[in-house]
């Protein structure tokens, strides 16, 4: 994926004989950071139940995987539109602002 700090692969899984893209983050392609310890594709699992458990589903479905770089994860991939963004959609989306504020939140506490 462009524009990555950390290597990232699109790929394309089975899930329940349906097959998805996903992102798949392992662990050796992780650059090392002064303010966070290895295992960041553990940080990105984590995300996920947290979201799940609180009722909020913005995270997309997270899991922990053996791929061909070894241990990593793989979210489910989400296409997305380029032009939109927080404050293209909070201009033009009112009924989404609720979403929105408790996305911010949510990326804060995380």
């Amino acid at each position: 994926m462009p524009h990555s700090s950390n290597a990232t692969f699109l790929v394309t899984v089975t899930c329940n004989d349906k097959e998805v893209r996903g992102i798949y983050k392992p662990l050796k392609g992780e650059r090392p950071l002064w303010d966070f310890e290895p295992g960041l594709h553990r940080n990105e699992v984590a995300a996920y139940r947290l979201s799940e458990a609180m009722g909020l589903g913005i995270v997309p479905p997270t899991v922990l995987r053996d791929g061909p770089f070894g241990e990593g994860s793989v979210q489910l991939f989400v296409d997305v539109d380029v032009q939109q963004h927080y404050f293209t959609i909070f201009e033009q989306r009112e009924d989404l602002h609720d979403r929105l504020r408790a996305m911010c939140a949510f990326d804060i506490v995380v």
